[in-house]
């Protein structure tokens, strides 16, 4: 079987994301107007996890959420507004967040980190949340509550050209208003080759097969109504 989310794939990806300005980064930074709250899968540890991720617009209240089971109800462990100083990593054009969050009793529990913009009409971060030691990441689908325009993106599948993938791509998700599912193409050097797939509607379930230039792909959601919509969605290997 091979794991979708490996983890060259996903260092570089997010290395790109993170901390530059080429226009890959451009095309997978969330944008979230102002009340919006986007929040990643959830990650299984026994030794908490890292909270990790940059927002243009500051202040931002970044959380951590907290799970016993896989799709169980979760509980805020972590809550802190990050503000406009945060960790400098070497070679990064933005400021990078990344704390570590330990559960408040020992135990293997399931987490997913949050973002939530205060302000603004361009808010754009990224986040991630890291397993600290050995565990299990990409459990269940990314969730957002999204103002009008705003943007979610989150998974990565390894595509042929990785020799990683099979090239099947399955994007499922749901949302309460109207959105636009994409799948966003890149190819070996995290060149960023476009939306090569889109949906508008409120639910999206369909396996798109990948070109065999394809490296990688990840999954967006823009919410195209004029009210908040509240989405989950995840891409998966067919």
């Amino acid at each position: 079987m091979i794991v979708r989310k490996l983890f060259v794939i996903l260092a570089g990806a997010l290395l790109v994301a993170l901390g530059s300005t080429a226009p890959a980064a451009a095309a997978n930074v969330d944008m979230l107007p102002a009340g919006s709250t986007a929040c990643t899968d959830r990650v299984h540890s026994s030794a908490g996890a890292f909270i990790r991720g940059r927002a243009d617009n500051v202040p931002a209240t970044f959380t951590m959420r907290m799970a016993s089971t896989a799709a169980g109800p979760e509980t805020t462990i972590f809550t802190q507004v990050a503000r406009e100083v945060q960790i400098q990593v070497p070679g990064n054009d933005y400021p990078t967040y990344r704390v570590l969050v330990q559960p408040p009793s020992p135990g293997t529990y399931y987490f997913r980190a949050c973002v939530t913009a205060s302000h603004g009409s361009d808010y754009r971060f990224k986040l991630a949340a890291d397993i600290n030691g050995p565990g299990q990441s990409d459990v269940g689908p990314h969730e957002a509550v999204l103002g009008p325009g705003g943007r979610h993106c989150g998974d990565w599948l390894a595509g042929p050209a990785s020799g990683l993938g099979n090239g099947l791509a399955r994007l499922a998700g749901t949302s309460t208003m109207p959105v636009a599912f994409s799948l966003n193409a890149f190819d070996a050097d995290y060149g960023h080759l476009g939306d090569i797939f889109a949906r508008t509607g409120t639910a999206v379930d369909e396996v798109y097969v990948s070109g065999a230039h394809i490296s990688s792909l990840s999954a967006c959601v823009i919410n195209t109504s004029a009210s908040f919509a509240t989405v989950s969605f995840e891409l998966s290997q067919a």
